[in-house]
């Protein structure tokens, strides 16, 4: 399959620059959501193929990659917000469909619950069922123990990419997986790396998830929604809080169903994007031409 790159934009978007991966494509706007100090590249193995489907656009949340990075504003309907404005700025945000990975899941469900007139559909990428709250023995101090991001300000490229190529990622590994890591991180000339999210601004967005957990936005998706979960087969502690968050996704959004992927990992985007991308595909496809959420909703 050819795949011509993307035209690169600079939107505007309530005083705040977002950058965006335009893959163009016609029909309905496809919106592409990365997740917690991640980068619009994570999609680039997965938009190619689905521009037959629409206009595919990937886009940096704010804090992230090359948009712009205030202080504040960390919360998801704060940068749901700045998403809805940037993609104004190049489509009909109308029949919109919103794609979110991990945090970016959390995301996409604000989006559409925050413009419920114009999303069509929201597809959660291993994120979104939430279950921090399922789990009576978690604090915020635990979560933070769990969470942080590690201290890696001045580590050697060379070093960190050694390091993550021997993870399952290297499986896959290719100029466009490592340029999806390298998108996370500024680059030095003494070839060490800093990472664009900073490491207060990673601990704001983790803080906002803690305080509004995700489950609260289930009863304003008035659109179908699909979850596409990684079975983490190794966590037995893990995959049961998944099950029991599935089982009350199902009762609480209107117009769902969830996937369950095996023998992946959390960044499904890099390691099976065409997996990925034929799950988005038959989602699209099942929805109705220039569907709005009457199509799905309550």
């Amino acid at each position: 399959m050819a795949e011509a790159g993307p035209a690169e934009r600079l939107v505007a978007a309530g005083g705040l620059t977002v950058y965006g991966r335009d893959w163009g494509g016609a029909g309905r706007p496809i919106a592409l959501v990365h997740g917690l100090a991640s980068n619009a590249r994570i999609w680039d193995l997965v938009a190619p193929r689905l521009i037959a489907h629409g206009r595919v656009i990937a886009f940096d949340q704010r804090g992230h990659g090359r948009s712009g990075k205030p202080d504040t504003g960390y919360d998801a309907r704060t940068v749901a917000a700045d998403l809805h404005a940037a993609l104004a700025q190049l489509a009909p945000p109308a029949s919109t469909v919103v794609v979110g990975h991990s945090w970016g899941a959390t995301v996409a469900l604000q989006w559409a619950a925050d413009f419920p007139g114009e999303v069509a559909g929201v597809v959660c990428v291993d994120g979104g069922l939430g279950g921090w709250d399922l789990d009576p023995a978690l604090t915020w101090d635990r979560l933070l123990q769990r969470l942080s991001p590690p201290r890696l300000n001045g580590v050697p490229a060379a070093r960190l990419l050694g390091q993550i190529r021997q993870g399952r990622l290297g499986e896959v590994w290719s100029d466009a997986v490592e340029a999806a890591v390298l998108g996370n991180f500024e680059r030095h000339g003494d070839g060490t790396v800093a990472p664009r999210l900073t490491r207060e601004r990673h601990l704001a967005i983790l803080r906002s998830m803690w305080e509004q957990p995700v489950v609260g936005l289930y009863p304003r998706v008035r659109c179908p929604a699909r979850f596409l979960m990684v079975r983490h087969d190794g966590d037995s502690e893990r995959a049961a809080l998944s099950e029991r968050a599935a089982a009350r996704a199902r009762v609480a959004l209107a117009d769902v169903q969830i996937v369950w992927l095996d023998d992946t990992i959390h960044d499904v985007p890099l390691h099976r994007p065409a997996a990925v991308a034929e799950a988005i595909a038959a989602f699209l496809a099942a929805l109705p031409p220039g569907a709005g959420p009457a199509g799905g909703g309550r």
